[in-house]
């Protein structure tokens, strides 16, 4: 008998494999979207916001040099175009430029810029799933700035000298903070390996070069925390490096040695430091006629020529009298916000002796003290040569005479005669301009003078919350606090130098020096305690030089930050 297995008969599905295809087509496809079209929005919105984080830091930057809220937008979308997006329509203020910002943390405040970018994206595949094939991709930043104290004790920024600093002698120079030399002359690094000059350096060029007699208990040489150089040191001057210790105590064992070379150059952190104006604090008052300010003032010990009165005269340069101490006619006493005297510590009293001399604050075209007591207001003293000036600013020359000199809560602008006090130009421009050469008057100005210091002076920076300085006189007005830790400060284009030598340590320096293309030179005895920032500087003598890095009587400046 036969079986017979029965067969089933195929059963056909119609289009069934065409229409699963069909699903997972779409979904293959929906995936691939996620996938690139996803990773490209995700790209794009990265580029957006780094576009904008820049437009607004340089939009920043613009209002920190004292720029338009129309300029710093200006700024802004250049910077836009040259990330690429040079399609997208430009920022309008009070749409997607804001300056005060309108929300978040900085809201209304003025030193802050939102951006608000939006730059429009199409898809590839994802707008076959019915999703838009038109997005946009938006990205908000905010910057601005604020003052911060400069935190280095030696800054040494022109890349072109060689070296761009020095020691020589038995000076022992004691960093509490870092040192950082821009010069790129040649020499070897920390481990003795050659380092070749940069591009305009001979190869005999050394970036820094510390080679001295190694005289006396501790030895001398550099001490500090940390040492930056771009180029390289002197062979010699390895040994003479030394890590940070106080003064008195000899080189510390088992610290790391502090010398780095072939560092990366580093800005000037004092780049935007505004020009003084009268709106900052200087006084402008043309006291002697034709522009010329307060003139030119000389004071000896038996002498005060210029714009000085014979006589005290309330609120204007003078000279006190015999007749003016048995009148009782002398300066009112001046303290700071605490109370005490802004003289204190001088014996006898400051205008208990005929022959003492007060100068107010002003624009000088020169003063140049060899003797006798002189005493500053607190406040701006600017100068600014007439004519061919070697120190507009100069105490010492006779080395028989003594001479007091006491200003505290004061900064010196050096600056040339085109200065306009009313709003900074052409100092204002000057940026990171170098100077046209050696000993040479930028092109805006015909004359410009340096600073030369040899006895003993006693000065301290701008502080706005110590020292009321509208009240100090008639004229005043009120310190802009972006000064405050300021007391030496050169326009950046005058290259004339500034020289503290001879028995001048035996004085008090504090604040900052700061002059951006002037070799600074530092010789004889004495310590100082104050921030150098110059364009290189040059060290000699047997002194102990205390140098402070960032604090509260330092240079501060205004630096722009990301906040948002």
């Amino acid at each position: 008998m036969k079986h017979y297995i029965p067969v089933r008969k195929h059963q056909h599905r119609r289009g069934a494999t065409i229409v699963l295809f069909a699903m997972s087509f779409v979904a293959l496809v929906a995936l691939v979207g996620l996938v690139i079209d996803g990773g490209f929005l995700l790209a794009t919105h990265r580029q957006v916001q780094n576009a904008a984080d820049a437009a607004s830091i340089a939009a920043a930057f613009e209002k920190v040099r004292g720029r338009t809220n129309t300029d710093a937008r200006l700024a802004a979308n250049a910077l836009i175009d040259a990330n690429g997006f040079d399609t997208v329509p430009d920022l309008v203020s009070g749409t997607n430029f804001h300056s005060p910002p309108l929300s978040g943390p900085f809201a209304g405040d003025s030193r802050c810029v939102e951006i608000i970018l939006t730059v429009p994206v199409r898809s590839f595949f994802m707008h076959v799933t019915g999703v838009s094939a038109s997005n946009n991709v938006s990205a908000r930043a905010v910057a601005g700035f604020e003052p911060v104290a400069a935190g280095d004790g030696v800054i040494a920024l022109d890349r072109r000298a060689s070296p761009g600093l020095s020691i020589g002698g038995g000076a022992r120079v004691r960093v509490n903070g870092r040192v950082v030399v821009n010069s790129e002359g040649g020499g070897v690094d920390e481990d003795n390996i050659a380092v070749a000059p940069g591009s305009g350096h001979s190869n005999g060029s050394k970036g820094m070069d510390v080679q001295v007699s190694n005289c006396g208990t501790p030895p001398s040489g550099l001490y500090a925390h940390w040492v930056d150089v771009v180029g390289g040191v002197h062979s010699g001057s390895l040994a003479n490096i030394y890590a940070y210790a106080p003064p008195g105590m000899g080189p510390p064992v088992g610290e790391l040695y502090p010398l780095h070379a072939r560092a990366l150059p580093e800005p000037d952190p004092l780049i935007g430091l505004p020009t003084p104006t009268t709106a900052s604090g200087v006084d402008a008052t043309d006291y002697v006629g034709n522009n010329r300010y307060r003139g030119s003032v000389s004071i000896s010990s038996n002498n005060a020529s210029g714009d000085i009165s014979n006589g005290f005269v309330a609120n204007r340069n003078s000279k006190i009298t015999a007749a003016n101490l048995a009148a009782g006619n002398v300066p009112d006493p001046m303290g700071d916000a605490t109370g005490v005297s802004i003289y204190e510590g001088v014996s006898p009293e400051p205008f208990t002796v005929a022959g003492d001399v007060i100068l107010y604050p002003g624009i000088y075209s020169q003063i140049r003290i060899t003797g006798g007591r002189t005493f500053l207001v607190p406040g701006i003293y600017v100068l600014s040569p007439k004519n061919n000036t070697t120190n507009v600013f100069s105490v010492g020359g006779n080395v028989n005479a003594t001479a007091l000199v006491m200003g505290r809560g004061v900064m010196f602008y050096n600056t040339g005669n085109s200065y306009n006090p009313a709003n900074g130009n052409p100092d204002n421009n000057d940026g990171e301009s170098l100077p046209t050469g050696n000993n040479c008057p930028p092109p805006d100005t015909s004359f410009v003078g340096g600073f030369s210091i040899t006895k003993s002076s006693y000065f301290s920076p701008i502080n706005t919350s110590l020292y009321t300085y509208e009240e100090y006189y008639n004229n005043a007005r009120p310190v802009s606090a972006e000064f405050d830790g300021m007391l030496f400060y050169q326009r950046r284009r005058n290259a004339e130098p500034f020289s503290i030598t001879g028995n001048a340590g035996d004085g008090l320096l504090t604040g900052t020096i700061y002059a951006k293309w002037a070799n600074f030179k530092l010789a004889g005895s004495g310590a100082f305690d104050a921030q150098f920032i110059c364009g290189s500087v040059n060290v000699t003598g047997n002194g102990d030089i205390s140098i402070v890095g960032a604090g509260n009587e330092r240079g501060r400046a205004n630096q722009v930050f990301l906040m948002e």
